[in-house]
Parts: C-alpha cells; sequence; structure tokens
C-alpha cells in the first residue's frame, strides 16, 4: 500500500494543515520507515509463528467481539504519570460496571501491556490487554505471576507480536485475539498461510498501544466513545536523568525500557503540555494551564499519530460520529503550535492552542469524570429515546444505576 503524500491528504481532508505541518508529517512518516526497518526480520519471524500455531485455535477480534462495543463507552488506560490522578475513579468504574452483565455493562477497560499487572493489583480487572510491541522484553508484564481472576482478561495483539508470550499467555488458559497492521506485507502473509480474507483483521495501530485501542475501538468493537487515561506521552522535565525515568511512568517501573536498550527518558527534548486544576469558581469544572514537558521522539510520533487521525477520520466518516476524549488531564496530546521554530515560542501563550478548536465535536480535552458524565447522560437519553419510540422496556435498576453514577461524578 503506498503512502499518501502529504498534499493528497490535505486536500481530502482541509483541516489537516491545522493539525500536522508538512515538516511533521515528513517526520512521522520517516520514523515509521526507520521503524520498520529496524524490526522488520523479528516481526516477519513472530508473524509467522503467530498465524500457523496459535490464530487457528483462537483466530480474531472480529469473530468474537465484532459491534461488542456499540453503545459502549471504551476506556483506554495507558502508564503515563497522570494515570495516578485517576485510578481511584477508574476502580468506581469497573466495580459500578460489575453490577451488569457482560453485555449490559456501560464500559469496556482496556490495558496497556505495562498498566495489566498494577491494575490487578488495584482490583481493577480489563475486559482487555492491548500488546503491540514485538520484543520478549514485556515477558513479566503478561505471563508471570499473574491472578487467576486476571486470567479472565483477552489479550489483543498484533500479529508481529512476541510469539512465546502469547504463547504462553495462551498456555496458562487464556484468550488472545489477533488484528493486522495495514501493511501489504502482513495482508499477504496472512492469506497465504491462512487463506482467508484479510480486510476484517486490519487495523492502523499507529505504534503506541492507546492509538491501537481507539482504531480497534472505531474498527472492530464499533465503540463510538474513547476515554484515553494515561495517555500523557510525556513526562515532568528534571535536569536529573535518573529523576526523569522515576517520573516517566505512572507506576515508576523503568525496568522495560532498559531491558529493551530503549532509554526515552535521556532524551531532552520539549514540547507545551497541558494540566489541568480545580476551578475555585466553579466547582466540578477544571482550568487548563500551559507549561514545557520532556517529551521524546516516539511519544511525539504517537501524538502526531492520534491528531492525523482523529482528524481524517472525522472528514471521511461525517455521518459516523465518535468522540475522542483525552482525559490524560496532562500531557501533549492535542497541544498543537502556529510555530515551531524557535524555543523562544514556548513561552508565547499565543502561539499555541488545542486541537478541540479544529475538531469541537470529535476531541475533546476533558476531565475523566467530565468524559464519564457527558457519555452516561448522552447514553441515557439516548436508550430512553429508543424505549419511547419502540415500547420496549428497559431494566430500571440498570436505568437508574447509570443516572445515580452520573449524577455522583458531576
Amino acid at each position: 500500500m503506498e503512502q499518501p503524500t502529504y498534499e493528497q491528504c490535505i486536500n481530502e481532508c482541509p483541516n489537516l494543515e491545522k493539525v500536522v505541518s508538512k515538516d511533521m508529517w515528513n517526520y512521522v512518516t520517516g520514523c515509521d520507515r526507520f521503524t520498520q526497518s529496524a524490526m522488520q526480520e523479528r516481526w516477519d519471524r513472530n508473524a509467522k509463528k503467530n498465524l500457523k500455531k496459535i490464530y487457528p485455535k483462537h483466530k480474531s477480534l472480529t469473530h468474537a467481539f465484532l459491534g461488542f462495543g456499540k453503545d459502549k463507552a471504551l476506556i483506554g488506560v495507558g502508564a503515563g504519570p497522570s494515570l495516578n490522578n485517576n485510578i481511584d475513579h477508574l476502580g468506581e468504574i469497573y466495580r459500578f460496571n460489575a453490577q451488569f452483565t457482560l453485555n449490559n455493562q456501560h464500559f469496556i477497560i482496556a490495558a496497556s501491556n505495562h498498566q495489566f499487572k498494577p491494575l490487578l493489583k488495584k482490583g481493577i480487572f480489563p475486559h482487555f490487554v492491548f500488546l503491540t510491541d514485538g520484543g520478549d522484553h514485556i515477558y513479566d508484564q503478561l505471563c508471570t505471576d499473574i491472578p487467576k481472576l486476571g486470567q479472565a482478561s483477552v489479550l489483543v495483539a498484533t500479529i508481529f507480536a512476541d510469539h512465546k508470550t502469547v504463547r504462553d499467555w495462551c498456555g496458562q488458559g487464556r484468550n488472545v485475539c489477533f488484528t493486522l497492521p495495514s501493511s501489504d506485507n502482513y495482508q499477504q502473509m496472512f492469506k497465504d498461510i491462512i487463506g482467508e480474507n484479510p480486510e476484517p483483521l486490519v487495523v492502523g495501530s499507529g505504534g503506541n498501544v492507546l492509538n491501537n485501542m481507539f482504531a480497534t475501538g472505531i474498527r472492530i468493537l464499533h465503540a463510538r466513545y474513547f476515554m484515553a487515561l494515561g495517555n500523557d506521552l510525556s513526562y515532568p522535565y528534571n535536569p536529573d536523568i535518573e529523576k526523569r525515568r522515576q517520573m516517566f511512568y505512572a507506576d515508576g517501573d523503568y525496568s522495560v525500557n532498559i531491558k529493551k536498550g530503549v532509554d526515552e527518558a535521556k532524551d531532552r527534548y520539549v514540547w507545551l503540555g497541558f494540566k489541568m486544576r480545580d476551578n475555585p469558581f466553579e466547582p466540578g469544572k477544571k482550568i487548563i494551564d500551559f507549561a514545557p514537558v520532556s517529551t521524546s521522539r516516539q511519544m511525539f510520533v504517537y501524538k502526531t499519530w492520534a491528531e492525523l487521525h482523529v482528524t481524517s477520520w472525522a472528514s471521511s466518516a461525517p455521518n459516523d460520529p465518535f468522540i475522542y476524549f483525552n482525559c490524560s488531564e496532562s500531557g501533549i496530546a492535542g497541544v498543537l503550535a502556529h510555530n515551531y521554530d524557535s524555543y523562544e515560542l514556548l513561552e508565547d501563550p499565543d502561539n499555541w492552542y488545542l486541537i478541540d478548536e479544529v475538531l469541537p465535536k470529535r476531541w475533546r480535552t476533558r476531565s475523566f469524570l467530565q468524559a464519564v458524565n457527558q457519555f452516561l447522560e448522552a447514553n441515557l437519553i439516548c436508550r430512553e429515546n429508543i424505549a419511547r419510540e419502540s415500547s420496549v422496556i428497559l431494566s430500571p435498576h440498570g436505568m437508574a444505576g447509570a443516572r445515580s453514577v452520573a449524577q455522583s461524578i458531576r
């Protein structure tokens, strides 16, 4: 599949020019090509083993969960440091959700591989765990000392994920579903080995696990509400590299990065980040402040991918609505600059804006509680309207429960 040019994309989606400059476009596509060339051999080896030895038994996400997210909100849980601000609220949502049968639950909780064990320790057992990494350094995060209740989570793995990790996950009696990247190489490999049409499994992942959750939610689960938690894609700046490593993740565990040989905390790249604080004049509402934060080359690519795809999908499917709630309450996602040619522009407030100004109906920078409240109220209104028009009787327990939660978190 040939990569479209920047000009072609702008022609199809003019709003992209307000979100991604040509320089950024060239940088992101260049990084993608570099990563692929460095990892292709390992990825291909994993993909062939997964297709031959695991896929025939476990099949793909589309066989089991196509449309599972309809009328639900998908909460993607990353490992950014701001997750600590909302981990207790996530626990409340999990316990509320657990009152209902699986099909009647309002929320789907999906954990990144890094955040799987920390959630389990908090008593939060996610529906899905997402894995996009092809290396074996993540083995312990998913396969070592997993409690019994945690074994109910379904692993959603890209086809080139580490074969040993996926194999042992399944060997412990757990389920896995696969997705395919959008490259022609893996689609052809799927055809050759499985002999089926690969198209229903294709999800453009954008490298980052939260981006993969969002794309999978739209493409396969049909979840039109996505809430990103802990997706800072940045961390507090500190001149001491050891301090930066400690602040990189919510749980402070940087060991996998060292094991992988990808020491992103050594980068000293700066972008403007946002942070939410309580509004002293309007309780329950937030004020957004901007301040410089640290990021890395790779995290900046992940940020740009999310912004680019939300913008392009909003344009290509105007009658198929979705909302990307950026609920990390911190970080660089959605923070855009008119000009980024000099360091001095970091201090110019007129140079910076949120993508919400470009996509007010699709991207919403909100606190987690605001997003949950907006979703529940919208969902209740839709369900009540449908019931009224079709004379369907809805469960009083379900409706009252959702309404009480929506009211309690305002």
